[in-house]
C-alpha cells in the first residue's frame, strides 16, 4: 500500500508520475519513487551524498525541485554557510568556520576544502591559484588565475562540484559581491556584481551578471554616499549591503556631521528601481575600532569592538515598506575584560541561525573564538584536523587553547634605603608627538596583561592622565590584584624645580595619575626654568640655575610625607650626582640616563654602583622614531651578527645587554607585538665573547645630548657643562 504524501496536489499534483520507480537491486522488490523520496529526504545529507555517488538515477532524482523542497520542509534550518577569509591573490582559500546546515550534514571536511583541487578544464593542469570573492546560500564565487594574465570567474556549489564559468564583463571593474534568489529553500538564480572604477558623485556604477539571462547589464544606482566597493559586503534576500567611508564633499543629510560616520549602502539587485538605501553607521568612525558587517536570522548586523567593549547592532525598518532603515542595539554593551575574557580579538561574523552566537578572531592565538552573548561565555578554539558536530548545529572546528594568558614574570631590583622593589623592565610613555590618549590607555592595559608592572611618565610627556586612567581600569578589572603590584615613576619638571614648588608639583602628578603615592620621583633635568612656564622647548630667556640644596630638600620631603617611596634624579653626571650626595640626608635611589650598546656609560655606571645608586637606562633601543633618536643601534653590524646567531632581534640583544649590565630599563612601544617581543629577554643570555664584542667593537656616541636645555643665556652653555666632560 502506498503512503500518501504530505505535499498538496498544488505543490506536486502527482509525484508518482513525475518520479520514476527505482530498482534497488535486480531481482528484489521495487520501491515506489515517491516513498523512496520520502525516505531519502529524512536521511542525513552525508548519506544522501553516498546514494548520489553510486547511482546517476538517484543523483538526478535527489536534485529535482520536488526532492529539494521536501528536504527543506523537513530540515528548515538546513543551509550551507561558511565564513571564509578574503585572501590575497595566489594564496589558498582558507576558512575560519563553517556551518553546513544542521548536524545531520556531518561533512567530513571544511567547505573551503571542497574547492580544492580545482580543475575546470581537462586539458589544463590542476590550478592552484584561487581567490575567494563571496558566497551566498551555498554558492561561492571564486577567481581562478590560470596564468598571470588569464583570470577566470566561477560560481558554484563546492560540495557538489558544480561550477558555472562567468564571462568577463565588457569593461574592467572590481569584484564586489554575489546575491541569490531563494524560493522554497531552493536557489533559483544568482547575480554577480562588479563595481566600475572612476565612480561619479552620487552614482554607484556597476555591472551585473544574471544567471537567468547569462548576460552582463550596466546599472547606474543613485546613492548620496559615494561607493567604491572596497569593503566586503554582506548579502541577504537578493540585497547587497556595503559599508563605506564618508567621502562626501558636503552634507546631504539633515542633522548629520560629515566625516565622523561611515555609511551602510544597500541595494536590492532583484528590485526594479535604481535608488540605494543609505543609513549612517551607528557610531562615529574610529581608527581603533574593530568591526564587521554580518547577518543573522535574516537581519543585517553590525558588530564592533572598541577597547574590549563589544556592541551588536541590528538593522531594522521603521515602516512596513522597509524604505527607512535604522540601527538598534540588539543587547546591552558587553565589557569583555570585566567578564574575564582578556583576549585581543576582532569580530568575524554571527551565527546565521542564532543571534546569540558570535565569532571572533584572536590575534594572540590565531584562532576562532565563539561567544555566547546570552550566557557571556567566550571560548578560544584550536584548529583540529577533523570536523565534528557543533552543539548549536552544523559542523565546525573548535579549539581547546586556554583563554587565560600567564603574564611574563619580570625580575626586580632593590632600590633605595628601603630596598623598594623595581621591575627591571619598564613601559615608557615619552613620544614625539605625544601618543593619542586612547591608544596609550589601550597599550598600557595590553602591557599589564603581558606582564609589565613598571610605568614611566612625566608632566613633560603629557601622558600622566591617560596612564592614570589605564592603571585605575587595570585595578578595577582585576588585571592586577592591587595598586601595590604596580611601580610608577614620574618626574619633577624644570619649571617646578624651585623651593616651595616641588611638593605641589608631585601632588599635581598624583592627581593626574589618580594615585596616592609614586614609587619613584625624579628630578627630570639638572636645570630649572621660570616658574609657571611649561612651554617646550624652553625659551632661552627662561633658563635658571637650579638651587640643588632647596630642590633636593623638598624631594626628601616628598618621601617623608609618603608621596614617593623613592626619590632620585635623571640625566645627572657623576659630578652633579656627587654634589647631590654632599647635601643629601636621603641619597638618590636612581639615576635615569641614556644607556645602550652605543653609549655604555662605563664611568657613570661604576660611580653609581660604588654609591649604591641604581641606573635606569632610557633610549636603550636608540629612540629612533623620536626627534632626539638615532638608528645607530638598529644598524650596528655587531648587534646584527649577534642577533642573527641567536635568532633574536637587534632590540632584544640590546635589551639583554642592558639587563646583564645590572641596570633597569624603560622602553617605549605602542604595538602589542613589540611589547611582547621586549619581554622575551629573560630566558637566554649573551656569551662571554658576545659581551666582549659589544664592549670593544661598537663605537661610542651619545645620542641624547640635551641640546634643548643649553642656552648662552642660561646656566648651562655647552654640552661640556651639561655632562661635565662625560661626552
Amino acid at each position: 500500500m502506498k503512503r500518501r504524501l504530505t505535499e498538496s496536489e498544488e505543490d506536486n499534483p502527482n509525484p508518482s508520475k513525475k518520479l520514476s520507480k527505482i530498482s534497488m537491486e535486480k531481482g528484489r522488490k521495487r520501491i515506489p519513487a515517491e516513498i523512496l523520496m520520502e525516505i531519502l529526504a529524512r536521511l542525513p545529507m552525508k548519506a544522501i551524498a553516498r546514494f548520489k555517488s553510486v547511482s546517476k538515477k538517484w543523483n538526478s532524482e535527489t536534485e529535482s525541485p520536488y526532492f529539494i523542497r521536501r528536504y527543506f520542509s523537513l530540515h528548515p534550518n538546513s543551509s550551507t554557510w561558511s565564513l571564509m577569509f578574503l585572501t590575497k591573490l595566489y594564496h589558498p582559500i582558507t576558512e575560519a568556520i563553517g556551518f553546513h546546515g544542521r548536524d545531520t550534514w556531518d561533512l567530513p571536511k571544511s567547505l573551503a576544502s571542497y574547492v580544492l583541487p580545482f580543475q575546470p578544464y581537462p586539458n589544463l593542469p590542476t590550478v592552484n591559484n584561487y581567490y575567494y570573492v563571496a558566497s551566498s546560500n551555498g554558492l561561492i564565487w571564486i577567481e581562478v588565475y590560470l596564468t598571470h594574465h588569464n583570470r577566470r570567474s566561477f560560481v558554484g556549489n563546492p560540495v557538489s562540484k558544480q561550477w558555472v564559468e562567468i564571462p568577463q564583463p565588457p569593461n574592467k571593474c572590481a569584484a564586489t559581491g554575489l546575491v541569490t534568489r531563494v524560493e522554497n529553500g531552493l536557489v533559483t538564480s544568482f547575480k554577480v556584481v562588479r563595481t566600475c572604477s572612476n565612480q561619479t558623485r552620487n552614482v554607484w556604477r556597476v555591472y551585473v551578471y544574471s544567471s537567468e539571462t547569462g548576460l552582463w547589464s550596466f546599472k547606474r544606482l543613485l546613492s548620496f554616499c559615494p561607493v567604491d566597493g572596497a569593503n566586503p559586503p554582506v548579502n541577504i534576500d537578493g540585497k547587497l549591503y556595503l559599508w563605506e567611508k564618508d567621502s562626501r564633499e558636503e552634507d546631504l543629510m539633515e542633522n548629520f556631521i560629515p566625516k565622523e560616520f561611515g555609511f551602510l549602502v544597500g541595494y536590492d539587485f532583484y528590485g526594479d528601481d535604481n535608488q540605494c538605501q543609505v543609513v549612517p553607521l551607528p557610531i562615529p568612525d574610529n581608527k581603533y575600532v574593530r568591526r564587521c558587517l554580518t547577518t543573522s536570522r535574516g537581519d543585517v548586523m553590525y558588530v564592533e569592538i572598541l577597547y574590549r567593549r563589544l556592541k551588536v547592532w541590528r538593522l531594522s525598518s521603521n515602516n512596513p515598506e522597509g524604505s527607512e532603515l535604522l540601527w538598534e542595539l540588539s543587547r546591552e554593551e558587553i565589557n569583555l575584560a570585566s567578564i574575564g575574557f582578556d583576549v585581543f580579538c576582532f569580530p568575524l561574523a554571527m551565527n546565521p541561525f542564532d543571534d546569540d552566537i558570535i565569532y571572533l578572531w584572536s590575534r594572540e592565538h590565531d584562532c576562532v573564538v565563539t561567544g555566547n552573548l546570552q550566557t557571556l561565555e567566550f571560548v578560544l578554539h584550536q584548529e583540529s584536523e577533523n570536523w565534528s558536530s557543533a552543539s548549536n548545529g552544523g559542523c565546525c572546528r573548535f579549539n581547546k587553547l586556554d583563554s587565560k594568558r600567564v603574564p611574563v614574570p619580570v625580575p626586580h631590583l632593590a632600590i633605595g634605603l628601603d630596598h623598594h622593589l623595581m621591575p627591571v623592565l619598564g613601559f615608557g610613555t615619552a613620544a614625539s608627538p605625544p601618543p593619542e590618549p586612547r591608544l596609550l590607555k589601550q597599550m598600557v592595559l595590553d602591557a599589564i596583561r603581558l606582564g609589565y608592572r613598571h610605568f614611566d611618565t612625566s608632566p613633560r610627556y603629557l601622558t600622566e592622565e591617560s596612564l592614570g586612567e589605564a592603571l585605575a581600569e587595570a585595578v578595577s578589572l582585576g588585571l592586577v590584584g592591587s595598586r601595590s603590584e604596580l611601580f610608577v615613576t614620574s618626574k619633577l619638571w624644570c619649571a617646578d624645580a624651585h623651593g616651595g614648588l616641588v611638593v605641589p608639583a608631585i601632588q599635581r602628578s598624583l592627581k593626574n595619575l589618580k594615585l596616592d603615592y609614586l614609587d619613584l620621583y625624579l628630578i627630570h633635568w639638572p636645570v630649572s626654568s621660570k616658574p609657571g612656564k611649561y612651554k617646550f622647548p624652553i625659551e632661552e630667556d627662561d633658563f635658571l640655575p637650579m638651587d640643588y640644596t632647596e630642590v633636593w630638600s623638598e624631594m626628601e620631603e616628598c618621601k617623608t610625607l609618603g608621596l614617593a617611596k623613592c626619590i632620585g634624579v635623571s640625566n645627572f653626571s657623576c659630578k652633579k650626582l656627587q654634589h647631590i650626595l654632599s647635601i643629601a640626608t636621603i641619597p638618590p635611589s636612581v639615576n635615569q640616563v641614556e644607556m645602550s650598546p652605543v653609549w655604555q656609560q662605563r664611568k657613570l655606571k661604576d660611580f653609581c654602583k660604588s654609591k649604591g645608586i641604581a641606573l635606569t637606562a632610557y633610549s636603550v633601543l636608540g629612540s629612533r622614531v623620536a626627534f632626539w633618536g638615532s638608528h645607530k643601534i638598529i644598524e650596528s653590524d655587531v648587534l646584527k651578527e649577534i642577533a642573527e646567531a641567536k635568532s633574536k632581534t637587534v632590540a632584544q640583544v640590546s635589551m639583554r645587554w642592558a639587563y646583564e649590565e645590572g641596570v633597569s630599563m624603560v622602553v617605549k612601544s605602542f604595538t602589542k607585538e613589540r611589547l611582547e617581543e621586549n619581554l622575551k629577554i629573560f630566558d637566554w643570555s649573551l656569551t662571554e665573547e658576545e659581551t666582549h664584542r659589544i664592549s670593544t667593537e661598537i663605537p661610542q656616541c651619545r645620542i641624547v645630548g640635551g641640546e634643548v636645555y643649553i642656552s648662552e643665556k642660561g646656566p648651562i652653555k655647552s654640552l661640556e657643562e651639561m655632562w661635565d666632560g662625560e661626552i
